[in-house]
């Protein structure tokens, strides 16, 4: 879902129809791009991680890259502060906040995620042996 997302050009017919649609498809990219970081970079103990989906990952040496791409993204993703990608998509799109108001420009913050969260997927599906094409 998330390739179809922001697959769909600025100027797509889709977008262009009405103002909804165009809102629907953003947010439905920027909430699959948030829960996929999300999985990828959770510390909670009740959440699903990568970890979950493999054995031995911890210690295997086929995660290796694996492992480096989650971090890069755990980086990128930042923990919450105000300005990091986590804080626009929990701020500004997934909770109702007093910070959040009637527009907001996400461009920049998905364009720091996005390449790495590809390729945590692709590292993913590479190592599973098959694709994941309903996460993505």
């Amino acid at each position: 879902m998330l390739r179809e997302m922001v697959g769909i050009p600025a100027n797509h017919p889709i977008r262009r129809d009405l103002r909804l649609n165009n809102n629907s498809v953003n947010e439905n990219a920027l909430l699959h791009i948030r829960n996929l970081c999300d999985f990828s970079t959770s510390t909670h103990s009740n959440d699903i991680k990568p970890e979950d989906l493999f054995d031995n990952y911890a210690t295997d040496l086929k995660y290796r890259r694996l492992n480096q791409l989650v971090r890069r993204l755990d980086k990128k993703y930042g923990k919450g502060g105000q300005g990091s990608v986590r804080w626009a998509f929990n701020k500004k799109l997934a909770h109702p906040t007093k910070v959040r108001s009637a527009s907001f420009k996400y461009a920049r913050y998905v364009e720091r995620v996005l390449q790495i969260l590809k390729d945590v997927i692709a590292e993913m599906e590479r190592v599973k042996g098959r694709s994941f094409e309903s996460l993505l």
